[in-house]
Parts: C-alpha cells; structure tokens; sequence
C-alpha cells in the first residue's frame, strides 16, 4: 500500500549515507594528498638547496687552489718573461701539476700569456684534449665577454669539439692573473670533471637518485652521464635565475614532476634537478584504495539499514489505515 513510500525512503536513506561517506572520503584524500604533496616539495627543495650549498663550497675550494696559484709571483715571471726560460717553466708547470693532484677532480691547469704563450699541467688519467689556443678562446662568447669584464672569476661549460658527449665535458673556471702593478698579465683556466660538480645534486631524500641538467648560457640542455633517462617534455621554457635568488621551483601541470634550478656562482649557466613526483603518490594510491573498499563496507549495510528504517515507517502507517478503512 505504501510501497511507493517505502522506495523512497530507502532511496533517501541510501543516497544520504553514500553522499556523506564518499564526500567525507574524498576531502580527507585530497587533504592528505595536499599534505604530503607540500611537505615533500618543501623537503625536497631544502633538501636541494643544502646540496646547492655543498656544491658551491666545493667551487670555492676550487677557486681558491686556482687563486693560490694566479697570485704566484713565478708564473707571472713566466708569462712576463719575453725569452723562453726552461727553468721557470718546468717550476711553473710543477706548480700547475701540484695544484692539479692536490684535487683528483681537476682534469687540467693551464695559464695563458697575452701574446699567447700557454703552459698546462702533466697529464694524469683521462686527461681531456690539448688545450686551445688563446685566440681560439677568444671565439668562446661568455669567454670574450669575461676579457671585457671587470668579472674576476667565471665557470662555464667549455666544449672541446661540437660531437663530444655529456661525459666528455668540463666545468671550466677562468681567473685573471695580474702583476704587481695590478696590470693583466694573463688568464688561468681549470678544468673539473663535470660529474664531480653535478652529482652533488643527484641524491634525493627518498634514497633515489634525480636527474640532472645543465641549462647553459646559450639555453643548450645538457643531461647529466649519470642520467638513468631524460625526462621527456620538461625542455620548455624554465625560469631563469640568479645567484642572489636560488631554488626557484615549479612543478608541470599535472605535477609529475619537480623542477629546482640553481644558478652556477659567476656563470650564466644553471643547474636543473628534476624530482620525480610519482613515487610520493603510490602510498596514496594504497590508501584510496583503502578508502573506497571502506565506503563500499558502509555503503552495503546502508541497504539493510534503509529497508529497515523504511518498513519501520510504512508498516505502521499501513496498520492505521487499514484500522480507519474497518470503521469506515
């Protein structure tokens, strides 16, 4: 007689119990997920910025070996010197081969002479190639720029030859030696392996390793060797940085990915650590998982709880309808 009612009331029971749970679910997912979205991005930007720190005292450590030997009055002599003096250059070249083993991520030191004359360091190892003359440096944009500068110090990704690999690169630090009279005598140059200065960044907080990028002066990407596989698509446009403003970061739209960029101290060059995202959403997916094996588990007994709740109503209404039928 009321079944109509009776569905209805079931219905609404049914839809209230499932609206509230699934909403409950779904703001207590997105909560969490916000949560630890943040907390990981903050970690692992700070995380960043201490390696960035790391990696700029280990440039400094670098600078300051170089500034050692810019200020020693002997290889001024031998760029000074008009006359070649084997004396002063077999010193001048022990000098350079000390500095260089003192640090076994030097690959080569070598200083140029303004008529350019040059003198390099013994090679040790994998050695890279015979260094390039001064007029051919000179050729080097953010080089010739540096000549013209009142810039002191710069680092720059120097390319041997324009097929060489990622592995076969080096970080270059350029110095200008001047003499007593504080007259430009010459230019310095060391070489450091590119994976000693990148794989301070590699490391993650979850124990796995990042990519890593450099983005250089010329906006040319350059993966790091120790790269497992590029990130596909995140070579569009990045922010550009400078020293005094570090670890700007922003994540793709669809926040698979973390992107920190780090200046190069005296460079146009920028590094680029990439930060998978994914693994941090797996725990999550086991969670929503969780969650809606719980809505379902609360949902089913609301279709007993309706029945139940609804006969309760209709029943009673049927007994006192058909009580007023028998009087009328």
């Amino acid at each position: 007689m009321f079944a109509g009612l009776e569905r209805k009331i079931r219905l609404i029971i049914i839809l209230l119990i499932a609206f509230s749970v699934i909403v409950s679910s779904v703001l207590l997912y997105l909560a969490l997920y916000q949560t630890i979205s943040h907390n990981f991005i903050q970690l692992s930007v700070q995380y960043a910025r201490q390696q960035n720190l790391n990696a700029n005292l280990y440039l400094t450590l670098i600078e300051e070996t170089a500034k050692l030997l810019t200020n020693d009055d002997e290889l001024v002599e031998t760029l000074e010197n008009p006359e070649f003096d084997s004396f002063l250059v077999n010193r001048t070249i022990d000098k350079l081969s000390g500095a260089q083993t003192a640090n076994v991520s030097i690959a080569g030191i070598t200083i140029y002479g303004l008529d350019g004359v040059y003198y390099r360091s013994k090679p040790i190892g994998l050695d890279p190639s015979s260094p390039p003359p001064l007029q051919q440096l000179m050729t080097d944009p953010q080089f010739y720029e540096f000549t013209l500068s009142e810039e002191p110090t710069l680092w720059w990704v120097r390319r041997h030859s324009p097929t060489e690999q990622m592995h076969e690169k080096f970080m270059t630090l350029a110095l200008k030696i001047h003499n007593i009279n504080q007259h430009l005598t010459g230019y310095l140059l060391v070489e450091i392996k590119i994976d000693s200065f990148l794989s301070f960044f590699n490391q993650q907080t979850t124990g796995k390793t990042a990519e890593v990028y450099v983005v250089t002066g010329d906006n040319e990407t350059l993966p790091a060797p120790f790269n497992e596989k590029p990130t596909v698509g995140w070579t569009r446009e990045l922010p550009r940085t400078t020293y005094e403003n570090p670890a700007d970061f922003h994540t793709v739209q669809d926040r698979r990915f973390l992107y920190v960029l780090f200046p190069v101290r005296h460079s146009r060059e920028n590094v680029v650590k990439v930060i998978s995202l994914t693994d941090t959403y797996f725990p999550l997916t086991g969670f929503l998982v969780l969650l809606i094996l719980l809505n379902i588990a609360l949902i089913l007994p609301a279709v007993t709880l309706s029945k139940t709740i609804a006969k309760s109503i209709s029943q009673p209404l049927s007994a006192l309808l058909r009580k007023i039928q028998k009087k009328i």
